[in-house]
Formats: C-alpha cells, sequence, structure tokens
C-alpha cells in the first residue's frame, strides 16, 4: 500500500505526506526523527549548565478510516496548497489506493519529550 501511496504522491508533487515515512525509520529512541535536526539532547549534554537530562517516546497506534485520513491530508498546507482541481485528484487516488487495500490506514504517532534541569 505505501508503494502505491507513493506512486501517488509523485505523480502529484506531494513530498514528506504522513504515509510517506514508516514509523521504523524514526527508531527506537526519543529523538531519532529519520535525520531530521532540531533534537537537544547532544548540545544540552556538552552545556554543563544543564543536570538531570531525561528523554521519553511516547507512541500511540490509530486506524483512519478513509474519510477521516482524506479529511487529515485536506487540512495539511501541502495539500491545502495545490489547485483545487489537482488537490481533489490527489485525494480520490489516494482514496481509492486505501480502499483497494481494505480501507483506512494504521498509523503510528511520537511524542518526543525531552527534560533537563538548569542547574
Amino acid at each position: 500500500m505505501h508503494a502505491a501511496l507513493a506512486e501517488v504522491d509523485g505523480r502529484h508533487g506531494i513530498d514528506h505526506a504522513p504515509h510517506g515515512e514508516p514509523a521504523s525509520s524514526y527508531g527506537d529512541v526519543p529523538g531519532n526523527w529519520a535525520g531530521l535536526p532540531g533534537w537537544p539532547e547532544e548540545e544540552c549534554r556538552r552545556d554543563g549548565r544543564f543536570t538531570d537530562l531525561r528523554a521519553v517516546r511516547y507512541r500511540q497506534g490509530r486506524n483512519y478510516d478513509t474519510g477521516r485520513y482524506l479529511g487529515y491530508l485536506a487540512s495539511l498546507s501541502r495539500y491545502r496548497v495545490l489547485p483545487p482541481d489537482r488537490r481533489e485528484q490527489v485525494l480520490a487516488e489516494t482514496a481509492q489506493v486505501l480502499e483497494a487495500h481494505g480501507g483506512g490506514i494504521e498509523m503510528e504517532h511520537f511524542s518526543d519529550l525531552f527534560l533537563a534541569r538548569v542547574g
């Protein structure tokens, strides 16, 4: 299914769609964001002002039925900036893929939390 969704995205110039990166690409530890910058842990470890460093990852699996997932996609900037006819086309093609694979999609949501005390 993800390969078929990637084909739809490619035809319409959509990059970084929520279904475009498998959850496994984010690893098992907080701050592992598939190469994306911004996790402060390393910088805080080098800076002696911070103590009691702690990183936690919360995971939540969620199943979106086709309609709900299309509504979610339609709310994202990368879809909203498309001309209306093109946006409708990419959403329709996405729906066809989801329905061909049983309807809906399983998504894994991550929330990474980093805590530090200023000593």
